[in-house]
């Protein structure tokens, strides 16, 4: 069990306790422990138990539950309280803008036990008549439905990476490296994955499917499953996962298809990249479809094409391409942008963000801790600012002699009309300045492009923060007209940020493909609000290179001199 996993089982046992109506002090203790375990950067599961015990905000009775958990998988008395309520209603916690008050209501007064039901009343207009609720949170609540239903059984790429490495964990030794690879959307680098795919030589299928049947954190899909297929789901999260046995001479071509979008299989090659091909008719599918091939660069080379890897197969402009784009490392990246610390939502100081960014082998680091108007972020007032000024002043005194710098910037809010939150004799003691929008999601696309151009145009802008505000799985981006956000950009000098985070990956891959094209600047961020955030880095780097993104418009790969330049709204080349 990862770590995220225990913690949501606490964090439920908290919400059950709290339908329950038990005391506030209790339910906080638990929240304090999430946010402990949250931050172990060790499995809590594989750790002694005497090391456990010194974990912060860990007392008796949550260490007691942690056993528990590792020895049966989930602690008894959270057991025994699914027992006590309908399953449906764990789901309806899950509903943004519904505290443990409302679904309690919405349970005991009105009957309504699950997403279902609660979707159903929302389109009876019934919510609505609720007190307390009203037609703005009846409306809400379907939408956040609605989309929940069109996202069931998907989890996010990064949430998927340890699933997969706990199933090729377990089924080692079953096989040969060569005999099994991870395949499809995973291959692909999808922000979200929604089926997990294997594809083993059919060698070793009996071991396979005989360490498979008899997995306790798999279950198996009967009806689905067959000669050739064993397919299932993981039990904690209903992520999909096939295993497709195939001949040893056929795993190329199966593996090819299998990393292939549909567009990239059924693209009509062009009769001039091969004069063999008739007519149009060809295409990638019926070339590979059960055919042995060695490596998959003899199925390009068939249609006299570069191999193309399985992160570009997104009939996204790779049949146009003479050559295939060098894709961004780490080590490509100067410095880290957009980060946030204790001095308003974050988890480490000021200091500990920066030594940890120095540590992975940065030139510089960026704070941009958030403005006054988020005030549930904890956000910076004026005179807040001055102070983590001179601390950001201090800090380069103490860099100067290893090379390394601290920029200031601020995360700012974009306000309703287009404006930053801060007056601009403060807005010019900031080294740069991230604009984001954090609240008023209601827009029609017309007065978000607006609001938004506004900000953009604002000569203290560097950064756009995570430009459509999309949150993966869980809601989508304002009603944004792209292309006029990225002219506004590149004629600003402002670079948009591709939230390297997870759950945002925002500015989505196809959109840099474009703003590339059209000249822009791409920063990609964390936004990490601790020093293990730092590494999603990792993330944004497989969204760039999806996306076409070359080093030469990436803005942190700039050196220190010249991303200086670039906020000063310099040439920088």
């Amino acid at each position: 069990m990862e770590n995220i996993e225990f913690a949501n089982q606490i964090t439920l046992y908290a919400q059950l306790l709290e339908l329950e109506g038990e005391a506030f002090f209790k339910l906080q203790a638990y929240g304090n422990a999430v946010e402990s375990i949250l931050a172990l950067k060790t499995n809590i599961m594989e750790m002694a138990d005497t090391e456990i015990r010194k974990i912060p905000a860990v007392g008796e009775a949550i260490f007691k539950k942690i056993i528990d958990a590792k020895q049966n998988g989930i602690f008894h008395q959270l057991t025994n309280k699914l027992k006590n309520i309908p399953i449906g209603v764990v789901g309806i916690l899950k509903v943004p803008g519904l505290g443990v008050k409302k679904v309690r209501l919405l349970w005991q007064e009105h009957n309504i036990t699950d997403t279902k039901m609660l979707l159903e009343a929302c389109e009876n207009d019934e919510i609505a008549n609720i007190k307390g609720f009203g037609e703005k949170t009846q409306e809400n609540i379907k939408q956040y439905l609605l989309y929940q239903e069109d996202n069931s059984g998907k989890i996010y790429y990064a949430r998927a990476i340890p699933f997969a490495n706990k199933i090729l964990a377990y089924l080692e030794g079953t096989s040969r490296a060569t005999d099994m690879h991870l395949s499809g959307e995973m291959k692909r680098h999808l922000p979200v994955v929604e089926v997990m795919e294997f594809v083993c030589n059919i060698r070793c299928k009996q071991n396979v499917v005989e360490m498979l049947e008899k997995c306790n954190f798999l279950e198996k899909n009967t009806q689905k499953s067959g000669v050739f297929l064993w397919a299932g789901h993981f039990k904690s999260n209903l992520l999909k996962i096939e295993f497709r046995f195939v001949a040893g001479e056929l795993m190329t071509s199966t593996r090819f298809l299998k990393d292939s979008s549909e567009e990239h299989l059924f693209y009509p090659i062009p009769k001039e990249k091969n004069h063999n091909l008739a007519e149009n008719q060809n295409n990638l599918w019926n070339i590979a479809y059960q055919k042995p091939f060695a490596t998959e660069e003899e199925i390009y080379k068939i249609v006299n094409m570069p191999h193309i890897p399985a992160n570009l197969r997104d009939n996204m402009g790779e049949f146009d391409l003479t050559e295939i784009p060098v894709p961004q490392h780490w080590k490509d990246l100067k410095g880290i942008l957009h980060n946030h610390s204790t001095y308003s939502d974050g988890k480490n100081t000021l200091q500990e963000m920066a030594e940890a960014t120095k540590s992975l082998g940065f030139q510089y680091f960026g704070i941009s801790d958030h403005s006054k108007t988020a005030v549930y972020a904890n956000g910076l007032n004026e005179n807040r600012v001055l102070h983590q000024f001179e601390a950001v002043k201090q800090l380069n005194e103490t860099y100067i002699s290893e090379g390394f710098k601290v920029f200031f910037g601020i995360e700012s809010d974009i306000l309703g009309n287009g404006d930053l939150d801060y007056k601009e004799d403060l807005l010019k003691k900031f080294d740069f300045i991230v604009a984001s929008i954090h609240s008023g999601f209601k827009m029609t696309q017309e007065q978000a492009t607006k609001r938004m151009i506004k900000a953009i145009e604002n000569p203290y802008t560097t950064i756009l923060g995570h430009p459509t505000g999309r949150i993966l799985l869980k809601r989508e981006g304002y009603p944004l007209d792209m292309p006029k956000i990225i002219d506004a950009c590149v004629a600003n000098q402002v670079a948009i940020e591709l939230n390297a985070s997870p759950y945002r990956l925002d500015l989505d891959w196809k959109w840099i493909k474009i703003a590339v094209d059209k000249g822009a600047w791409i920063s990609i961020n964390p936004d990490a609000h601790d020093t293990a955030g730092l590494e999603d880095m990792r993330y944004g780097i497989l969204v760039a290179n999806k996306g076409y993104l070359p080093a030469s418009q990436t803005l942190n790969a700039l050196t220190t001199e010249q991303v200086q330049r670039f906020f000063k709204k310099e040439k920088v080349f």
